[in-house]
């Protein structure tokens, strides 16, 4: 059976898949044809979910660090006794201070997905976290501060530029799906 989806990475290129599932497993994945930003491609990371939720090294049970940071070695415990061990020191944290635990997330995890973490962290007498992230925020600050607000064009749109000009960034490994448009532009450009 297909069924259309999406990446839970939910960065940028907001990637559509489908996903090939027997016996209640995903098989495949691959990107959606119909998505007109990425034309049917799929990052690497997106690719290697089946690796990662099925995969030998996966962890599948909690391992404790025992001995000396840095030389002790990781055990495995059960369930219950990571819960219990993790809630104690959320509660003797708490205690000393409600915003003594930082809550940190980055971009690459923005979408609906993320979102889940805050049930678990709202449940806290506080916390303390971050406004935004250090990657996103600062170069969404940069663009308006440069030029005055932060627009853009469609990906699709980049086949027809006269210019492109790539700065700071390698969109070869971060942003495949630019270069889809890209290589494009540069073909029709070439036949000039």
């Amino acid at each position: 059976m297909k069924i259309r989806s999406g990446c839970p990475r939910d960065c940028y290129g907001g990637c559509s898949v489908i996903l090939t599932v027997e016996n209640d497993r995903i098989v495949n994945i691959e990107g959606d044809p119909l998505n007109k930003a990425t034309q049917g491609y799929i990052c690497l990371k997106g690719k290697s979910y089946l690796e990662k939720n099925y995969g030998d090294k996966r962890l599948k049970f909690p391992l404790k660090r025992v001995g000396e940071r840095g030389e002790g070695r990781f055990v495995r415990i059960s369930w219950e006794e990571a819960i219990e061990e993790i809630s104690k020191k959320i509660d003797y944290y708490q205690n000393i201070s409600p915003k003594s635990i930082m809550f940190y997330k980055g971009s690459g995890e923005i979408g609906i997905f993320s979102k889940c973490a805050f049930g678990f962290w709202n449940q806290l007498k506080g916390y303390t976290t971050t406004y935004g992230d250090l990657c996103f925020s600062a170069g969404l600050e940069g663009v308006i501060q440069t030029y005055g607000k932060s627009i853009h064009n469609a990906p699709w749109d980049l086949e027809n530029a006269k210019c492109i000009v790539l700065w700071g960034k390698n969109s070869a490994e971060t942003n495949f799906q630019e270069m889809l448009f890209i290589k494009k532009q540069k073909i029709t450009e070439q036949r000039l």
